[in-house]
Parts: C-alpha cells; structure tokens; sequence
C-alpha cells in the first residue's frame, strides 16, 4: 500500500479518455520484438545440441510402441488389441527456453488429426476436438500441440474392439534438447 488507494475508489476524470497504464499484451509483433531484445542482451540463445527427431511414439498400457510407418507427416502405429492406457509420447521443447520465440509452454509435437481404427469403428480427432485435455495445449486453428505426454481418454478407447490402426497427422515439431530424455508414462 502506497498510498494512492484513493485514486482507485471512482473514476478519475483524465483517466475516463485513456487508461492509466499500457496494454497488457501476452503476444503479437511487440511482444516478439521486446522478447528478442532481451534475449540479445542476455547473450542470445543457449548453445545447445538440438535434434529435429520428436521420437514420437505411443505407450499402450505402459509398453513403448514405434510407429509401424512414417510418411512424411502420418505416423501409423498398428497395436494387436486395444489398450486400457493409451499415450502419446514424444521430446519437448520449451521455445522461450531455445531462444525459438517467446513461447513458454513445454510443447511436443502439434498434431493435425488423431484417427482410431478398428473393427467396425472409425473415430477422427480434429485439433478443438474437446476430448483431447490431458497433456495437450488449447487448440490452434490448424492443430493442437501435445506436451510430449499426451492422454487418448480411456472414454474414446471404450468404443473400440480388437486391433487398432492409430494415425497421427502431425502439423509440424520444433528443435529439441539432443540429450533430452522421453519421460514413458506407466
């Protein structure tokens, strides 16, 4: 308290045309532009080595599975039954921390689409589909970003039987930590 609590009791006259203070602004050009300032002054970005490989890979009830084919952006992972647990796994970056952008969330990678096939039954997950919380960001218009330890809700598995084909569509990925190990969910 520094004395000025009066001030803010009622409308202050000068202050009804034009705020007391600038903006709050979370991105945007002047957010990148200030961000990239700083970095500078603080010696830029860390030397680290980076790798362009997300080893993106699923953990089905615990076991770490590879895709079965990558093709360009589809990864198609092929799993004998259907898991109780289902992950999406993968390195993680922080942007803000590789001298990326501003961005400061643990980012993973940003998938496009999620499809789930098996007997009978075809689920497509689009990026705002609303099912996909855990261990994923808010969507984006084109995609939604994991946190490198994504969910597949159990609820979305219960509709399927037998074999699963899972497609994941991703969007793009970033540079991560070479020595960054993959933390595998249980």
């Amino acid at each position: 308290d520094d004395g000025n609590g009066a001030l803010f009791d009622g409308p202050v006259p000068a202050w009804t045309r034009q705020p007391p203070c600038a903006p709050v602004l979370a991105n945007g050009p002047q957010v990148e532009h200030i961000w990239r300032r700083l970095l500078d002054r603080a010696g830029g970005a860390p030397q680290v080595e980076t790798t362009r490989d997300a080893n993106l890979h699923l953990v089905a009830d615990g076991k770490p599975i590879d895709a079965a084919l990558v093709d360009g952006p589809l990864h198609l992972f092929r799993l004998d039954r259907c898991p109780r647990v289902l992950r999406i796994a993968s390195r993680s970056a922080t942007p803000a921390l590789l001298g990326l952008n501003a961005d400061q969330r643990r980012l993973g990678v940003a998938l496009s689409g999620i499809v789930l096939r098996s007997a009978g039954a075809v689920l497509e997950l689009g990026p705002e589909a609303a099912a996909l919380s855990d261990g994923f960001h808010a969507p984006e218009p084109a995609w939604r970003w994991t946190d490198g330890d994504a969910d597949v809700p159990g609820a979305l598995l219960g509709a399927l039987r037998g074999p699963l084909i899972i497609e994941l569509h991703v969007a793009c990925w970033l540079p991560y930590v070479a020595d960054n190990p993959v933390t595998m969910a249980a």
